[in-house]
């Protein structure tokens, strides 16, 4: 009996991490966007993921209760991480760039859409890399709704005329636009691998992941010159980042695992199709961003959409 209350408690506990961690990650975009405008964008992602890597790395070994840590991250094989690992540096490097781009409030909204079209891109990456035969009486729909809600937003206050100068010019932010769809993909690529390629402590390798990230964009830094301007009390004199370090990229990780290993998989995985939808509202009361309902119906269609695609393939 005792044995089977440690089990709910556990469980329960495991399910509120995974609560928790979707409501992190849903204030991702505005918080680290907030850090840039302070930092800079190359300063600002070094501190973020170079920082939580530290954290990760020594909060891992409580968090999986067991000594060894070190031993089972140097025997993570190099091929795990050339075969996932390399597309969650993608994202990291791309979804950031993105987020420090947007220049205008809209852009912003844009671009936090574009990366949640990564639960669409998993089912559409997944079906010919996993050999998935799904039917699409409920995926087809899915994918459907998630993209016209994508072309909702990207298309709002743009006529014909407008439409035809910025494809010609190239001049609204399409690179921007371009990265975050990019990070999407790369995400959902690296969703799919985990699930093809799977290792018995995969965890392991988030530090690694995060430290390469980090590095990249001190790369980046060194080559513009502002190595200088690194500093490893950052975290202290702005809250903000020592909230992206501590929050969404380090403890949404690792209570994200928590609830898939050993909560209730389907509701937090359910929950997290809302993750746009709660994102857009931190957004809003972040900058005090006016949302329009257009942006909020194109949400809404894409988070449905996904939500379908979901259902679809839960059996699988």
């Amino acid at each position: 009996m005792k044995l089977k209350t440690n089990f709910k408690g556990q469980y329960f506990l495991a399910t509120l991490a995974g609560i928790i961690s979707i409501l992190l990650w849903a204030s991702n975009i505005a918080f680290s966007k907030s850090v840039m405008d302070k930092e800079g964008i190359l300063l600002a992602s070094c501190y973020i993921y170079i920082f939580s890597a530290i954290l990760i790395w020594l909060l891992l070994p409580f968090y999986r209760n067991k000594p060894g840590f070190i031993g089972s991250t140097r025997n993570l094989p190099m091929s795990f991480h050339l075969k996932t690992g390399i597309f969650f540096i993608v994202n990291n490097v791309f979804l950031l760039i993105a987020i420090g781009l947007a220049r205008k409030n809209e852009e912003l909204i844009i671009v936090t859409l574009l990366n949640y079209t990564w639960p669409i891109m998993i089912y559409i990456i997944g079906i010919p890399l996993l050999r998935l035969k799904i039917p699409l009486k409920m995926l087809l729909p899915g994918i459907i709704l998630s993209f016209s809600g994508i072309t909702l937003a990207l298309l709002q206050g743009y006529n014909s005329e407008d439409i035809g100068r910025i494809m010609r010019a190239g001049n609204d932010n399409i690179l921007a636009y371009f990265l975050a769809f990019c990070a999407s993909v790369s995400w959902a690529t690296y969703s799919n691998l985990t699930a093809k390629y799977r290792s018995s402590d995969d965890l392991a390798g988030i530090p690694i992941v995060f430290f390469a990230s980090g590095l990249i964009f001190l790369i980046m830094l060194g080559i513009k010159g502002g190595l200088h301007s690194f500093r490893f009390d950052a975290l202290f004199r702005n809250p903000e980042l020592a909230y992206m370090i501590a929050g969404p990229t380090s403890m949404g990780y690792l209570g994200w695992y928590f609830a898939i290993k050993r909560g209730n998989k389907n509701l937090v995985t359910s929950l997290s199709f809302f993750i746009p939808l709660l994102s857009l509202l931190i957004i809003h009361f972040r900058f005090n961003i006016p949302i329009t309902f257009l942006f909020w119906l194109a949400v809404l269609l894409l988070t449905a959409g996904s939500y379908l695609c979901y259902r679809s393939f839960r059996k699988k």
